[in-house]
């Protein structure tokens, strides 16, 4: 089973909060463009919104055949954050997209909730910071969408993580695990709105979900 330390993820909730907070200096609220779209070319406004997620995890397990099996389909509610901002970058590299996006429940810890990431600036261990791209991201016309291309799961700083249960030899408890390459994003984003669905399965293939989100600004 994939999880993470405890170690490990407060070091990334580190550079997550590093990475908003760099996104958030970087434009300014309000205003936006005639078309109600949340960009305008190269100039990104920092824009926060705020709303619902309903999350659907399906549970499955390996069986001694190594085949996977359904075990249980859970549903979850929460409060959740919509940041968009200008694309990252590390002096002269820079994130390619057209956007940064982070999505993340209010809360983190309990059964359902979740986070995602575009790109962040994460922290290395020698030097200074370092750009991680995970997503990409296709923006125009007020739609978004994209793939999950990278997990960056070997430089232990997977920023793109929903928590669900696992049973650990009889013991059940709330577990951190990675969103795989391959989880979609789709939706409509404009200045006011933000209505998106994201779908995947996590890195060991136990747990797909359908995330759907409404957020206003």
């Amino acid at each position: 089973m994939t999880f993470k330390s405890h170690c490990g993820s407060m070091l990334i909730k580190i550079a997550i909060a590093v990475a908003l907070s760099l996104s958030l200096g970087c434009g300014e609220g309000g205003g936006g463009d005639d078309d109600g779209s949340a960009d305008s070319g190269n100039d990104v406004k920092a824009r926060m919104y705020y709303g619902v997620a309903d999350i659907i995890i399906d549970y499955y397990d390996y069986n001694f055949s190594g085949n996977l099996f359904f075990i249980e389909q859970k549903s979850y509610q929460y409060d959740v954050e919509v940041i968009t901002g200008p694309p990252k970058n590390v002096d002269s590299v820079f994130e390619q997209n057209a956007i940064n996006l982070h999505i993340s429940t209010t809360t983190m810890g309990s059964e359902g909730t979740f986070g995602i990431s575009s790109a962040i600036l994460n922290v290395a261990l020698q030097g200074g910071p370092v750009l991680l791209q995970y997503w990409d991201l296709n923006y125009a016309n007020k739609l978004i969408d994209g793939t999950l291309v990278d997990t960056h799961v070997a430089e232990a700083a997977a920023a793109n993580q929903i928590y669900a249960w696992e049973d650990l030899a009889g013991f059940v408890s709330v577990l951190l695990f990675y969103l795989d390459t391959g989880t979609t994003i789709n939706g409509n984003l404009t200045n006011d709105t933000a209505d998106i669905e994201i779908d995947g399965q996590t890195t060991d293939g136990t747990r797909a979900f359908s995330i759907d989100i409404q957020a206003r600004s």
